[in-house]
């Protein structure tokens, strides 16, 4: 059965402000042991990204929490592909303060590491990059140490998913 399309109202007092909250959740896809699915029977719009179940680790494993400054972090969809074949492109850009080793190594680790992650907006809505069948990748990270007390030392992170 096909989802049928809605009217879609303005929603003028819904939490629509931008943003995502200051921590996201970041897995190794190897380390999830089942997966959250989708509807079977897709009736309603919601139901394209509406999950169902809870993501179950593998034993020892877990998510791992991961400081994103205030006010950097987003996620952008983009529609992408030839007409009759198209599908979605998730990005989450973020910034993650400071330039210690623990942050450096996790980066280094995260390059070349199939992963999910979970992406709290700023409404609470929560959104999550990587499935069963696709992972989520860094894509690009630049580190730096500022050239002044004020610019601050930084790492500008960016996630994508398709």
């Amino acid at each position: 059965m096909a989802v049928a399309f809605i009217n879609l109202q303005n929603l003028a007092d819904a939490e629509n402000f931008g943003g995502v909250q200051t921590k996201i959740f970041v897995a190794k896809h190897t380390d999830i042991k089942t997966w959250p699915t989708l509807a079977t029977s897709r009736t309603v719009p919601k139901d394209n990204i509406e999950l169902t179940g809870n993501f179950v680790m593998n034993t020892g494993k877990k998510f791992t929490e991961f400081y994103v400054t205030t006010d950097t972090g987003k996620i952008e969809s983009e529609q992408v592909g030839p007409k009759d074949a198209k599908g979605w492109k998730n990005m989450l850009d973020a910034k993650v303060p400071g330039t210690h080793e623990d942050l450096l190594g996790s980066l280094i680790e995260m390059g070349n590491t199939p992963q999910v992650i979970v992406v709290v907006e700023g409404n609470g809505q929560q959104r999550v990059l990587g499935d069963a069948g696709r992972p989520c990748y860094m894509e690009k990270t630049k580190s730096g140490t500022g050239d002044t007390v004020e610019s601050g030392k930084f790492n500008e992170v960016s996630f994508e998913y398709t």
